[in-house]
């Protein structure tokens, strides 16, 4: 009998550890289910992540690439407006010898009409005693003339 219990109770101790091992083989599979799930979730989010990754990355390409591009355009800008600068500096040293020039021109023929002028007053003047200096031959010569005409006239009476 005191076999039997012994049996009994190693029978029910058998009972009881098969019960706690399907227990724990059970909360095992759930475990294990879970741990699968949670791989599967972990995958996931690393794929998604990789995804928003390369799209971020792609995005980030995408705005270099326009970074780059807007700053070859400012760099081919501001050239222009280098060669721009430079060449309104050229036209105004330009103007500014023109203007030179133009003003030397004004103040020679400023110096030209006054001498001209000059000119025309000396030869009034000198045409306006010439013409005296002539009349004055020509009332002398008229009057040598009366005398000559005079002075034959009484030769021949």
């Amino acid at each position: 009998m005191k076999l039997r219990k012994q049996l009994d109770r190693a029978q029910e101790e058998m009972k009881t550890f098969k019960q706690e091992r399907d227990r724990l083989q059970d909360q095992l599979e759930k475990l294990i289910n879970e741990l699968e799930a949670k791989e599967r979730d972990l995958q996931q989010a690393k794929l998604n992540q990789q995804k928003g990754m390369q799209q971020a990355t792609a995005q980030q390409q995408q705005q270099q690439q326009q970074l780059a591009q807007q700053s070859g355009e400012l760099v081919a800008m501001k050239k222009s407006l280098d060669e721009r600068a430079r060449s309104l500096q050229e036209l105004e040293s330009k103007l500014t010898k023109r203007k030179s020039e133009f003003d030397s021109m004004e103040k020679q023929l400023e110096l030209a009409m006054k001498q001209q002028r000059q000119q025309g007053q000396q030869q009034s003047q000198q045409s306006a005693s010439n013409q005296a200096a002539s009349e004055k031959m020509l009332t002398e010569l008229k009057k040598k003339m009366e005398s000559i005409t005079s002075n034959e006239s009484e030769k021949v009476k």
